[in-house]
């Protein structure tokens, strides 16, 4: 397969060229036209979306409908994501919940979708959706979730604060499962005890995230937003939404100033059911739920809250995460990686995907 007539979007620039596809990997990337390629018609081809933080899609909850839910997302552009289980899926058997989901990663009916994020159950009762409740670190528990996921978990977002936290992230530690920080009340001492563990992920930065008791009367504690911030090692995850809801625009230019490019992720945390109530947030029982984001939507209010550029946006969307996780061959165009791109207007609308080296959408 060839590409022609492109706005290649390459980590720190954009070249105009043409790319050559074989056995579904970038094989060549040149500025010469390529006269019997697929026509991009002028449009940007940067690599395939990865979003590591995404509960459902097309209404569908990960949990109840996995195909459905990651083949809506790859219309959008997402070559690479990870279904999240939060907390509520305990009630209703958290086994039962990774083992569908494994099932589908499995399949060839769903190529995009790639592994599992864990959001819990091991987090503060106070905060987040449907809190109230606490759920102890069972050691019993999340040794068979691990072993039900058959290596799929890639992060999984905890509270160091709980008991039994540090044996549980020594065990995620062997497994090679990233940590995430979120939904907790630690101080940047706390979770700092974790670094060795790989916990390095802020997990939806300053949405439902906490802050120990102020020391002094009047003055801002510091919590784990502010160590994600802070720390150079840190990747921060941000849900961009239009209006601000889950991260208000000034907080989203803070976060973007002070990690970058390279370490910021651009994530949906795309919730089934509820009403957006005209935007592109998700609102259930008269409270913020999640999002109805897909990548592209992300990408186009990133932009338009901190006028990044488009090579920034595709790394923050797709390159970061790749880093993150530890995934070598995705993420970017270079050769020898794995052609998954995506073909959008400068406005991120898309008009075409390419996994693994084929065309899956074709809207030129």
């Amino acid at each position: 397969m060839k590409l022609s007539n492109a706005k290649i979007v390459l980590k720190d620039r954009i070249m105009s060229g043409s790319m050559v596809i074989e056995n579904g990997k970038i094989a060549l990337v040149t500025t010469d036209e390529l006269s019997d390629g697929f026509d991009c018609a002028g449009c940007f081809v940067g690599p395939g979306f990865i979003d590591t933080h995404c509960h459902g899609g097309d209404d569908k909850w990960f949990f109840d409908d996995p195909a459905a839910a990651a083949n809506f997302h790859l219309q959008y552009g997402t070559t690479s994501m990870l279904a999240s289980l939060w907390r509520n899926a305990a009630s209703g058997g958290l086994i039962s919940a990774v083992t569908k989901v494994v099932k589908a990663i499995e399949s060839v009916q769903v190529p995009n979708l790639i592994g599992i994020h864990m959001e819990g159950p091991y987090i503060d009762k106070d905060f987040g959706s449907e809190g109230g409740t606490a759920h102890p670190i069972d050691a019993n528990e999340y040794r068979a979730i691990i072993k039900a996921t058959k290596g799929f978990i890639k992060h999984w977002t905890f509270d160091p604060l709980q008991k039994g936290a540090k044996a549980f992230a020594q065990v995620c530690f062997g497994k090679d499962i990233k940590l995430s920080i979120c939904y907790s009340k630690a101080t940047p001492g706390d979770i700092e005890n974790f670094a060795k563990f790989g916990l390095n992920i802020g997990n939806h930065i300053m949405c439902a995230t906490g802050k120990p008791p102020t020391k002094f009367a009047g003055t801002i504690e510091s919590g784990s937003d502010e160590y994600v911030l802070a720390n150079d090692d840190m990747y921060a995850e941000l849900i961009c939404d239009s209006l601000g809801a889950h991260v208000r625009h000034e907080n989203v230019v803070i976060t973007y100033k002070c990690k970058g490019a390279d370490k910021t992720i651009l994530v949906t945390d795309y919730c089934a059911d509820g009403d957006t109530l005209g935007s592109d947030v998700n609102i259930i029982n008269g409270e913020l739920y999640g999002s109805k984001l897909t990548m592209n939507t992300a990408c186009r209010n990133m932009r338009a809250h901190t006028g990044a550029s488009m090579p920034e946006i595709f790394r923050m969307a797709s390159t970061t995460a790749a880093s993150a996780l530890g995934l070598t061959d995705i993420g970017a165009i270079e050769k020898g990686f794995v052609a998954d791109l995506v073909i959008c207007d400068e406005d991120f609308n898309i008009h075409g995907v390419v996994k693994n080296g084929e065309l899956v959408l074709n809207n030129l």
